[in-house]
């Protein structure tokens, strides 16, 4: 069965593109057919998967516009790695089209769009934009499951706050037949030579989290210039000869095994 996973937090800069593309190819190391959706304006995660470059062809702009003719199939282009297929998000075009969309039920665009390709994948990642706008929506609206990511900063820990709030929102008012379960989060950026600060935020979060019922991954993930050095060459921990990959790689497999489990 296919899931599907919103990648979000209310902030940007908290490392959600560098997540999405880590748990992407987590799950195509293990076999899996994983489509990544780019629902970010500034089309971080196409951009570091295509090494860099817009791809020609649709992108998730068209969807959203509408295109005549156009599906997510055909705005669905594949990558250097078998079993990972991206849908880029267009960039300027994706915000102009979210500005732009009217008609009925615009919260449910990418949830109808996503019903043609959803037997094709075992797993679909959608990165989010940060704000909490009908992008937003729309992706909650199509996951299954919501990851939200967050540094270990006050500002950081508001945003998901505030998205939290929205995925209840959501719940009671667009799909209270299927609700979302309560988000996961994960807690990314960790600086070791910030123990004070780092440390104290991250036990607010995980009180915080223990009181709303979300569940926090034990592990965070530490900020390490390998990490980011991967994300920016659109690389898995997998590809890496690092010794170091290692630890955070199994985190991040333990997070995916989390988050496609079937919740009880």
């Amino acid at each position: 069965m296919t899931t599907v996973i919103a990648i979000a937090n209310h902030k940007g800069g908290v490392g959600k593109t560098t997540t999405a593309l880590m748990l992407a190819h987590t799950a195509v190391a293990g076999g899996k057919r994983v489509l990544v959706i780019d629902h970010d304006a500034q089309g971080g995660v196409a951009l570091r998967i295509l090494g860099n470059r817009d791809p020609d062809g649709h992108t998730l702009a068209d969807i959203y516009a509408r295109t005549p003719g156009v599906t997510l199939a055909g705005a669905t282009h594949t990558t250097r790695r078998p079993g990972l297929d991206i849908v880029p998000s267009g960039r300027g075009k994706l915000a102009a089209a979210l500005q732009a969309l009217g008609g009925v039920a615009p919260g449910k665009v990418l949830h109808k769009a996503l019903d043609t390709v959803r037997d094709n994948y075992d797993l679909v990642i959608i990165d989010c934009d940060r704000g909490l706008s009908l992008g937003t929506i729309n992706a909650l609206y199509s996951a299954d499951r919501v990851l939200l990511v967050t540094e270990p900063e006050n500002d950081s820990f508001n945003g998901i706050s505030d998205t939290g709030e929205l995925v209840d929102e959501i719940n009671e008012d667009l799909r209270p037949s299927r609700p979302l379960p309560d988000p996961d989060i994960l807690i990314n950026l960790r600086d070791t030579t910030r123990t004070a600060t780092h440390g104290r935020v991250a036990t607010e979060i995980r009180d915080w989290a223990t009181q709303s019922g979300y569940t926090v991954h034990p592990h965070d993930i530490p900020r390490r210039a390998f990490i980011a050095e991967a994300a920016a060459n659109g690389q898995g921990l997998d590809e890496l000869r690092d010794i170091a990959a290692v630890t955070v790689r199994d985190s991040f497999h333990e997070l995916l095994t989390t988050l496609t489990a079937e919740r009880t």
